[in-house]
């Protein structure tokens, strides 16, 4: 846990005052040290087109749950680089995608979702990435273990399981009539819990 941050005045965005991170609706810098570093600007926004309610619909406007999703931003573009494991990457003409958690007690115990950019599709609706949250099933998953924070108790653990890449195909139909379909190689796919992510940490550290 980074000590000392401070949000935005009327407006998306976070920093912390070491200057490790920097976030808004226009650009994002992260420098956790010479192999772990991102700074691209964001341009093109498409945000969520409803005011009344966000991605958890009606239940956004009951206080007190343990969690609310909502996914923010749809669509955009990203322009800059980042430096992982010391190998420098290109992000100029990058998707992005945004979405936040919340609520009382945090992450639920188990979670799913995937999100995907069609580079293919087809149809006259409006393409957007995917994301969806559903009851876990069981799924095997082995991609990079993923933290998520522990904020009463000021720490990070093991908490979900993503893949970063893989290919989907989406079609969808209204009376039996396809109206919209779309294909990418670039489909994420999560799939949460604490314990899950945990025992498979432990799994990696014992087999280093």
């Amino acid at each position: 846990m980074i000590e000392g941050a401070e949000a935005r005045r009327g407006g998306l965005g976070a920093r912390t005052l070491d200057g490790r991170f920097f976030g808004d609706d226009g650009r994002v810098a992260v420098d956790l040290g010479s192999d772990a570093r991102l700074d691209v600007r964001l341009t093109g926004l498409r945000r969520w087109p409803h005011r009344l309610f966000g991605g958890s619909s009606y239940f956004q406007g009951v206080p007190a749950l343990n969690q609310y999703w909502h996914p923010w931003l749809l669509g955009g573009r990203a322009d800059g680089g980042a430096v992982v494991d010391g190998e420098a990457w290109g992000l100029t003409g990058a998707a992005v995608y945004g979405e936040k958690n919340w609520g009382r007690a945090g992450f639920p115990d188990e979670w799913w979702g995937d999100r995907h950019r069609p580079s293919r599709r087809r149809g006259r609706a409006s393409p957007s990435p995917a994301a969806r949250s559903t009851p876990a099933r069981r799924t095997e998953v082995t991609g990079l273990v993923l933290p998520v924070p522990l904020v009463d108790e000021r720490r990070g653990t093991p908490g979900a399981l993503e893949h970063l890449a893989g290919r989907m195909r989406v079609r969808v139909r209204r009376d039996g009539r396809t109206v919209w379909w779309g294909e990418t190689q670039l489909a994420g796919l999560e799939h949460g819990g604490r314990a899950r992510a945990e025992q498979e940490a432990r799994r990696r550290r014992r087999a280093a």
